[in-house]
């Protein structure tokens, strides 16, 4: 008989945002656990001095780690005025900001 591979839950973050998850799971559940916007992509972070992975939005298994970071748009920290900011917008103006 074949052995069936038990799916357990686990908590993961999804734009800084708890969720739980089982896993395995499928690039296609993150997009939709975390409500990942039609046309932004998501990311698994990465530790250390490496670029962070691309989600495929489809249905690749996708082994997960307990508490581990994944996001759907770049947050950026800038100093203005000798103030930090933290912003998500990919194009700013002065009077923006």
């Amino acid at each position: 008989m074949q052995e069936v591979e038990k799916k357990h839950m686990v908590r993961i973050h999804i734009d800084r945002k708890p969720y739980e998850s089982p896993n395995p799971t499928t690039g296609a559940a993150l997009y939709e656990l975390g409500y990942v916007p039609h046309g932004e992509e998501l990311f698994r972070e990465v530790q250390g001095d490496h670029e962070d992975v691309l989600v495929p939005n489809d249905g690749t298994e996708i082994h997960l780690e307990v508490d581990e970071h994944f996001y759907s748009e770049k947050v950026f920290e800038i100093i203005v005025n000798g103030r930090q900011k933290i912003v998500t917008e990919k194009r700013l103006s002065f009077d923006g900001i």
